[in-house]
């Protein structure tokens, strides 16, 4: 059977960017998904790159780092994959209306004619809105990204269901690989620890044709942009967050999901002669901390018998804990996929590659500490 120095199980954008860096630096890859490149929340996604609005955090110093970088990522090296317009932010509530004014006194920021123009496209209840542009904003074309990222990479369609790990080699049908990358999202995942858990978010988008043009891109109640095609376009929201396709009793309702989207648009636009012309639908990944889930996985059970007193608080180094051999990954991107991912993937591509350490925030392994205070009992392994 042929072996392959790296397995990465997900083909979206953190899989399709993980097979793209490691390839890049002369690794044999083979990128495995049941379903095929950007099939899930990657291909849903509007896939915006703009700035965060947020009043503090580590989540915004991350997001503020990544942003540099995907902008720069994009522009010299797919450019063909990216859109350009101005966005014009408008703030949906009174939180959102303080993130702003932050953003503002943080740049020096004013508003000018232009954007005030922009203003005066959109019905008139949310012209004096607080809100912001963004000049240099871009979005990618989910799927071409996706698409071009993994174009020299062998690509499986396979449902992994569990990881056997022989001889150090993980072992599928027809193939082995020494290194395993889960980038599963939201999607159920092989790898079963109890402390890392993942949100799944349901997410629609539509293109569409309408008479109303836009010579800008949108965020209010939900997302509207210039589709990559040609006069088109594109809607998007988070929206029915508790809707899961692989454990729903019902599938979700597709023609209530475009209502729901045109009717968000319209607080916004005075949309009209709107036509249907493709659906996206698929499970973002969230984090219950908002952060990212990035590095090596701790075996739980077996670090909990070794060191039973950290179910009492007692700190263990990192290094004294047992890992998975030979296993990464990379989650828990949200909303934020393809800003995040080129800064995260890289930085795990770094670690694999040069064994360049992961900043503690995002490390997976904070979850597992926080799960260790918890047990109580062996039950609960």
């Amino acid at each position: 059977m042929k072996n392959y120095d790296y397995a990465i199980i997900g083909a979206g954008i953190n899989g399709t960017l993980m097979a793209y860096y490691l390839h890049n630096a002369g690794k044999s890859v083979i990128l495995i998904d049941e379903f095929g490149i950007a099939s899930g929340g990657s291909g849903a996604a509007g896939a915006f790159v703009s700035p965060k609005f947020a009043l503090s955090g580590e989540l915004k110093l991350l997001h503020s780092e990544a942003y540099k970088f995907a902008k720069t990522f994009y522009k010299e090296n797919f450019l063909e994959c990216c859109t350009f317009s101005p966005l014009l932010h408008i703030a949906k509530d009174e939180l959102d209306e303080e993130k702003i004014q932050q953003y503002k006194k943080e740049y020096n920021y004013h508003l000018s004619s232009q954007e005030i123009n922009y203003t005066n496209q959109l019905t008139h209840n949310i012209a004096f809105k607080e809100c912001v542009v963004v000049e240099d904003a871009l979005m990618v074309d989910t799927i071409k990204l996706c698409r071009t990222l993994a174009k020299d990479v062998e690509l499986k369609r396979l449902k992994v269901e569990v990881l056997n790990y022989e001889n150090e080699h993980y072992i599928f049908d027809d193939f082995t690989a020494s290194n395993v990358v889960l980038t599963t999202g939201a999607y159920t995942s092989p790898l079963k620890e109890p402390y890392i858990k993942i949100r799944p978010i349901w997410g629609h988008r539509i293109d569409i044709k309408s008479s109303t043009k836009l010579d800008f891109s949108l965020h209010h109640h939900l997302s509207v942009s210039t589709s990559s095609k040609e006069g088109l376009l594109a809607l998007g929201a988070t929206h029915n967050v508790h809707y899961n396709p692989e454990n729903a009793d019902e599938t979700y309702d597709m023609q209530e999901g475009r209502a729901e989207l045109l009717k968000r648009a319209r607080f916004s636009i005075d949309l009209k002669d709107v036509e249907i012309v493709s659906d996206f639908v698929g499970l973002r990944a969230g984090s219950n901390d908002y952060l990212p889930h990035v590095g090596r996985v701790i075996k739980a059970k077996e670090s909990l018998e070794k060191f039973p007193q950290m179910k009492n608080g007692r700190y263990i180094e990192p290094e004294a804990l047992i890992y998975h051999p030979n296993l990464t990954l990379l989650n828990g991107v949200g909303g934020y996929g393809f800003v995040l991912a080129p800064f995260l993937a890289s930085a795990l591509s770094e670690y694999l590659l040069e064994e360049k350490a992961i900043f503690k925030e995002i490390d997976v392994g904070r979850f597992f500490y926080r799960y260790a205070k918890k047990v109580k009992t062996k039950n609960n392994l």
